[in-house]
């Protein structure tokens, strides 16, 4: 089964500050499931919408809500066995209208760690759902994930690039 770990490389302002701060090119992180019909579940912690999931019948469809067009997301394929790919798909469904962590944003600012239980930013659920489908892309807790730790992961062997539409 395949899961796809989505690093944006945000052309916007606040996307542009995250990379300043976490020192990075990417400045947002996603997750998309390759279902067993060939259709994709995509699942972001989005800013004030906080955790949504979509069900498209493309990557690129999915990749491109939400985001400006034009915007360069590194993409990273892996395979994954069928029981921990439907465990981590259940879990991220659970996870759908969760709010955004903005506690967390601040973290990256001032090095210091917080964590709001219930909410998500979109690193670290991007960490907790590959950690659930048995791929650690780091040793190290969720809440301290940046997008910059999820794409240097040395697990990432597959990239592609796509540019939202």
């Amino acid at each position: 089964m395949k899961m796809y770990l989505l690093q944006y490389q945000g052309i916007g302002p606040l996307s542009k500050i995250i990379r300043k701060f976490t020192r990075s090119k990417w400045s947002h992180s996603a997750v998309a499931y390759e279902n067993t019909d060939g259709t994709i579940t995509f699942i972001e912690a989005w800013g004030f919408k906080g955790v949504v999931v979509y069900n498209t019948l493309a990557l690129r469809r999915a990749i491109s809500i939400n985001h400006r067009p034009g915007t360069p997301v590194d993409v990273s394929e892996f395979d994954v066995p069928e029981e921990l790919f439907f465990k981590s798909l259940s879990y991220a469904m659970q996870q759908e209208g969760k709010k955004y962590d903005w506690s967390l944003i601040w973290k990256f600012v001032t090095r210091k760690l917080a964590r709001v239980r219930g909410k998500w930013i979109c690193s670290a659920l991007s960490h907790t759902l590959f950690k659930i489908a048995g791929v650690l892309l780091q040793n190290a807790p969720s809440a301290e994930m940046a997008p910059l730790h999820l794409g240097i992961s040395p697990l990432n062997k597959k990239w592609s690039r796509m540019v939202t539409t």
